[in-house]
């Protein structure tokens, strides 16, 4: 997890690390698991939060630690 900035339709945030910062999280996993956690993150938390979530196919030089 990092600290992330930016505007939107909720304001602009600066990335200092308070209760109110945006979080931006990175996860590197097999595309079923991608989807869940997608999907988990959607029904959660989008009601209340302005959420960005983006899926990337990857490549790792090293394969054998994920």
């Amino acid at each position: 997890m990092c600290e992330a900035r930016g505007r939107g339709s909720r304001g602009v945030q600066d990335g200092r690390w308070l209760l109110s910062s945006n979080v931006r999280v990175e996860i590197l996993c097999q595309e079923e698991v991608a989807q869940r956690i997608v999907e988990m993150i959607v029904t959660k938390y989008s009601d209340n939060y302005g959420l960005v979530v983006y899926m990337l196919d990857v490549e790792t030089s090293r394969s054998n630690k994920f």
